[in-house]
């Protein structure tokens, strides 16, 4: 598992991402869209990928309303099939980490491949 505090040099809430960036959000739903395209072809590529994901869900939350799911998109077709081990693996460490940092973050994570 990754410990974000060892790989940022700041706490997370501290870092400065500039302005929220998400494809979408549905006012109705209270439901922001990331949609993340990362290539997972070893695992120190898979662990900058979480790094980069649990920090912008974080700095997201920071400006959302308390409440809003932030729906996490893993756009990660054209890469083999045997690659969903390691998607999977992502996908638990970026819940487990969010959700160490600040328990009250609504996440729902998809994976594309």
């Amino acid at each position: 598992m990754i410990n974000m505090f060892n790989l940022f040099s700041k706490d997370p809430y501290e870092l400065d991402w500039g302005n929220i960036t998400p494809e979408g959000f549905d006012q109705e739903k209270k439901e922001v869209i990331h949609i993340f395209n990362f290539d997972i072809s070893s695992a120190e590529k898979v662990s900058k990928c979480s790094v980069f994901s649990v920090g912008k869900i974080i700095w997201v939350n920071k400006h959302i309303p308390k409440g809003t799911t932030q729906k996490v998109i893993l756009d990660l077709r054209g890469q083999p099939i045997t690659f969903l081990d390691r998607a999977r693996k992502m996908k638990y460490d970026i819940l487990q980490q969010v959700t160490q940092i600040e328990s009250d973050i609504v996440i729902d994570i998809e994976i594309l491949i």
